[in-house]
Formats: structure tokens, C-alpha cells, sequence
């Protein structure tokens, strides 16, 4: 099985988002969301080895397995607000969703395992101390064009509201290498 992972990055601002497919969704790492004083964007993505170990400062992969990975940065311009924010992998609604209607779960540690770089569990953000973390997912099937993803509000204290996010094939799967142009024949 693979893992999807996703760079969200989270900065303060007021703009509500509607829960409809195609309405209302950033495209990963070229738009933000913001909710309630909050943004978030997704950084980076792609598929990556899901599960670590710490073997002294070097991490080892543990389980065979990738994902789709996203990198967020949750920050906020509100020189007033704090922000305390858990990682997703922790809050109840992550959703990821393509075309189909096939769901991917979202990966979460298992006995000594960890994911490289990421919040642990909480973090505090405010104006100027921004925060990144990784969500993985399990891997796309071969015909998804996009994953839809959907983050709850409550991980960053804006109730009732979603980061919504779709993560274009692109994102995830490197363009084939160009090729040449064709030799002429004489």
C-alpha cells in the first residue's frame, strides 16, 4: 500500500469555503485558504516512504510503504491571535477524496514509528512563528487525476469551517522527461 503526503501552510485571514467538490478548493501549492484568521498551504507534495524510525540522528524507513505526502505551514499575520494547532493526522474528518469517490485514509504512527519532520502533536503559531507539518495519506490509484482534501477547522480553532485542497496529479507524479526531437531520416 502507498501513502500520499501534504505541506499545508496555515496564515491568518477571514474568508469562509464552502463544502462542494468542485466549489471553493485552493489548488495545492499554488493557493492558500484562509479561515478565521488563519491561512493554510500546502508547500509541498508527493509520494513519498510513509513510516520512520529515529537510528541515532539519521531516520530508517520502516515499513515498505508510500504515501501521498503534503507539507503544510500553518502560520498567521494577526500580531493578536495564537493559534494552537494539532496536527491533522490527530483531528476527527480529515478527508481525501478523487473522482471516483474512492476514499485514502490518513496515516498515523504505529509503536516506534514516526514521521520525519513533522509537529508531533501540538504546536502554538502566532504572528511570526509559523508552524510546518506533514500529513500522509494512503497513495492514489493510477487513474486519479486529483485527490480532494479536506482539513477541519478545529485543528487551528476555526469551528465549523474546511481547509479544502485539491492535490492535481502533477502534484504527486513527476512530468515525463521530454524527449527530443525526432531524428530526420535521409
Amino acid at each position: 500500500m502507498r501513502s500520499v503526503c501534504v505541506l499545508v501552510l496555515v496564515m491568518a485571514a477571514g474568508v469562509g469555503a464552502a463544502d462542494k467538490p468542485d466549489v471553493g478548493r485552493a489548488v495545492a501549492g499554488k493557493e492558500v485558504v484562509t479561515l478565521g484568521g488563519v491561512t493554510v498551504a500546502v508547500e509541498q507534495t508527493g509520494l513519498f516512504p510513509t513510516f520512520w524510525r529515529q537510528v541515532g540522528e539519521k531516520y530508517e524507513q520502516t515499513d515498505g510503504q508510500r504515501g501521498l505526502c503534503l507539507t503544510l505551514k500553518v502560520s498567521t499575520d494577526d500580531a493578536t491571535k495564537k493559534v494552537n494547532y494539532t496536527a491533522w493526522r490527530h483531528v476527527a474528518g480529515v478527508k481525501a477524496v478523487d473522482k471516483f469517490g474512492n476514499g485514502y485514509e490518513v496515516k498515523r504512527e504505529q509503536s516506534g514509528q514516526t514521521f520525519a519532520d513533522s509537529v508531533e502533536r501540538k504546536a502554538v503559531v502566532s504572528k511570526g512563528q509559523p508552524t510546518a507539518d506533514r500529513v500522509y495519506f494512503e497513495a492514489p490509484i493510477g487513474a486519479a487525476d486529483y485527490i480532494d482534501v479536506n482539513l477541519p477547522g478545529e485543528a487551528v480553532g476555526v469551528k465549523g469551517e474546511v481547509f479544502r485542497f485539491r492535490v492535481p496529479r502533477a502534484a504527486w507524479e513527476p512530468a515525463p522527461a521530454k524527449k527530443g526531437p525526432a531524428k530526420l531520416k535521409k
